[in-house]
């Protein structure tokens, strides 16, 4: 029996070798499978916890995806602690840090996911990973199809969000008075819609010019809304330091809504007296283009309620 199981023995192994030396046949693992591509394992894209046609709200909660499965189709197990989620913005070529099943944006991120004017950027998940599979039986490596993620901004008056207008798109702000050309006055605006690094908003200035020019104070803030869109009537308080009298309510109306390059003017006609000095005019003009500033969301705290 010894001299003929050494031959056999020998031609076996030639024959394994010759097979290791070839291509895998298709839908086959064998010792040159190092990916995996079917197989018996289901490589499909990731499936939502929520149902994917619900949009995933920026900002607030997760976004989470199914958590894989511990078998494949052949009951061959997956080392499911090698599991990694790639969250990506493919036009970014940019991948989240996070590699759990669930991806947490704070609002602050919202760069990475959004072009201010233009929309959301288009945001994947997929996974890769390990297990023991084939003949013979060797670590093989998975990854799935990838899962577009649709996107959404809060609702308005959500704790925590602000929505930004930059300062440098302030054309003007100017307040007219009958105070005394010459007499040194500090005039005082108060904006409780809006937050200016504090809320209520506050812009205060000195000048001996009855014609009160506020741009200068206000170019360099965030002008921070509760909603998207800008308020049709802007709330504002004036008072002055010719002495101690309360402030007086200007209500100011959006007279043109901007769009399409034209600017966005809010405006005030009428008499309001304060310690002698009577505003009779109020003009707050945002230089607007294409790209629409109201939509720029930020993480704040100006509006929580305590």
């Amino acid at each position: 029996m010894k001299p003929h199981f050494i031959p056999l023995f020998f031609a076996l192994s030639v024959t394994l070798s010759a097979t290791a030396a070839t291509p895998c046949a298709e839908n086959t693992v064998c010792a040159q499978t190092n990916t995996i591509e079917g197989h018996g394992f289901g490589n499909s894209a990731p499936t939502f916890e929520v149902p994917s046609d619900d949009d995933h709200t920026i900002g607030r909660n997760g976004i989470k995806v199914d958590q894989l499965s511990t078998e494949d189709e052949d009951g061959d197990s997956v080392d499911i602690s090698s599991v990694k989620y790639h969250w990506c913005v493919d036009a970014e070529n940019y991948c989240f840090q996070q590699n759990s099943r669930e991806l947490v944006l704070a609002p602050n991120q919202i760069d990475k996911v959004f072009t201010k004017g233009t929309g959301f950027k288009k945001l994947t998940v997929a996974y890769s990973g390990e297990m023991q599979k084939g003949y013979p039986e060797e670590t093989r490596k998975f990854t799935s199809e990838a899962t577009e993620v649709d996107l959404e901004y809060p609702a308005d008056f959500t704790d925590g969000i602000c929505y930004e207008i930059p300062g440098n798109v302030v054309g003007s702000m100017d307040l007219n008075t009958d105070s005394p050309l010459g007499v040194e006055v500090t005039h005082h605006l108060e904006f409780p819609q809006m937050a200016l690094d504090t809320l209520p908003g506050k812009l205060s200035t000195k000048t001996s010019d009855p014609a009160v020019n506020f741009k200068p104070e206000i170019s360099g803030l965030k002008l921070k809304f509760q909603q998207k869109a800008l308020p049709d009537v802007l709330e504002i308080w004036y008072s002055n330091s010719n002495g101690a009298a309360t402030p007086k309510k200007l209500t100011v109306n959006k007279v043109t809504p901007g769009g399409n390059g034209a600017p966005i003017i809010y405006s005030f006609l009428g008499a309001v007296i304060v310690n002698g000095i009577t505003v009779t005019n109020f003009s707050f003009v945002l230089n607007t283009q294409d790209i629409d500033y109201r939509k720029y969301m930020a993480e704040c705290n100006d509006f929580n309620t305590p």
